[in-house]
């Protein structure tokens, strides 16, 4: 049985990585995650495997050798049975020692829990209009369920796994003992169902929020560590860090070594 001393023993950047990357879409979560060790591979649910050749002009990674990807049908129940399939194959492999990836990445949860909801139309009845099928609450208890299991699972891989979700505006009342008052922006939330966006990420030791802004004709990106939305398990404080044009796990890895402020630069 292995003892908390011997893993906290190891370097925090050689640690198993369970990483949520969160952000609004363009905002460098893909290019960041596809810096991470490899073999790689990628389960892109948003068909937007192209976005990480950015990465490449821009310097944050060197190239694309070592990472594979799969896509997943969100519009049939076949994208559900390929990942499922996938996911057996993955158990194989893992309970025989012979798993290949160094890094899982998925992209993204909001277009897996589709998949899944997709699913629970083929294999349950539910109220149709038209050709139109709509969901109910057998299908989003499938959705939800069934999220729950594949992060189970995954996070029970000998690799590092990520997973990226897109956020939007939290909005709420500006007085709230006034039905009356207008409501404002009160931070972020998960563009998925609330219930599902407050559970899932207790699997992550590490949610990252990734931005970007404009300024003298260039886009910047940034990540933070420590908002009411992001957490960490390195101790990293708050404010944003400039990631522009950087390999994102070698500055990672620059600001969990102990020699090394973990301060925004």
């Amino acid at each position: 049985m292995p003892s908390l001393d011997s893993y906290l023993a190891k370097p925090k950047a050689e640690q198993k990585f369970l990483g949520l990357f969160v952000g609004r879409s363009g905002d460098g979560k893909s290019v960041a995650a596809a810096s991470f060790p490899r073999p790689m591979m990628i389960l892109d649910f948003d068909f937007r495997i192209s976005g990480i050749e950015g990465g490449v002009s821009s310097k944050c990674i060197e190239n694309t050798s070592g990472i594979e990807y799969e896509q997943f049908n969100a519009r049939a129940k076949s994208g559900y049975e390929k990942f499922d399939n996938l996911l057996v194959s993955w158990d194989q492999m893992r309970n025989s020692g012979t798993f290949p990836y160094k890094t899982v990445v998925i992209d993204s949860m909001f277009s897996m829990s589709r998949v899944f909801l997709a699913a629970a139309h083929g294999f349950l009845k539910g109220k149709t209009i038209g050709t139109l099928r709509m969901s109910g609450p057998g299908d989003y208890g499938f959705e939800v369920s069934a999220t729950h299991q594949v992060f189970d699972f995954l996070r029970m891989l000998p690799c590092n796994v990520i997973c990226s979700a897109h956020t939007i505006d939290k909005y709420g009342k500006v007085d709230p003992s006034d039905p009356y008052s207008p409501n404002e922006v009160k931070g972020e939330k998960l563009t998925v169902r609330d219930q599902l966006g407050e559970s899932v990420q207790a699997y992550f030791d590490n949610v990252f929020r990734f931005s970007r802004d404009q300024g003298n004709n260039k886009l910047y990106y940034r990540v933070e560590f420590a908002t009411d939305l992001a957490k960490n398990s390195y101790g990293i404080g708050p404010g944003q860090h400039d990631i522009t044009n950087k390999n994102f796990h070698n500055y990672l890895t620059s600001l969990i070594t102990p020699t090394t402020p973990t301060q925004p630069k």
